[in-house]
């Protein structure tokens, strides 16, 4: 990852490192700048912006965190699209949240960049409910880095699920002892 001052000649495709207000406008930091952009800003009077270039071997932190958050989809969970780096994990489903933490836990020690969380296990939860975030901190990573958290995600299959809840028949055989009070047999 390059990070500094990129001549606006330079800068279609950069990721933009800070927000940036100019005239009548602004952009807010973590835009890829487009040509149309670079027009805007060299409209605006500016000459150079702070950019990251990320490297070939690199993901942007948006593609990263979809790409794990992918990963950690089990039963009854979806996740969202990702925004400012961040993929959300939802329940599909009201029921009960069921987490593998070792899988977890490794996946959280791979880069201190990465950040999986998590509402606690067996945790009630709501369809529509978020019970876990992927975050990339940075701008990008290693692509390599996603991919070891995938894998690992992957390979703990149904990582973070929600063992939805079931209709179940129920019946209820009660006793009675002598000398037992009726209304104590009655409440309904």
């Amino acid at each position: 990852m390059k990070f500094g001052d990129t001549p606006l000649d330079e800068a279609a495709g950069a990721i933009l490192a800070h927000s940036l207000r100019f005239g009548n406008g602004s952009f807010r930091k973590g835009r890829v700048l487009s040509a149309d952009d670079i027009t805007t800003l060299r409209a605006a009077g500016l000459e150079t912006v702070i950019a990251i270039r990320l490297d070939p071997d690199e993901l942007g932190e948006n593609d990263a965190a979809a790409r794990i958050a992918t990963a950690c989809q089990g039963m009854n969970v979806l996740a969202r699209a990702p925004f400012t780096g961040r993929a959300n994990l939802i329940a599909a489903a009201d029921g009960v949240l069921r987490l593998a933490p070792d899988a977890i836990n490794r996946i959280n020690r791979i880069d201190e960049s990465i950040t999986l969380s998590t509402l606690p296990p067996f945790s009630v939860v709501r369809a529509g409910q978020m019970v876990a975030t992927v975050k990339i901190i940075t701008f990008g990573i290693p692509a390599s880095r996603a991919d070891q958290c995938a894998s690992l995600a992957r390979d703990a299959a149904g990582m973070i699920s929600v063992a939805a809840y079931r209709p179940r028949s129920i019946g209820l055989i009660q006793t009675t002892l002598p000398g037992s009070k009726e209304s104590l047999l009655d409440k309904g």
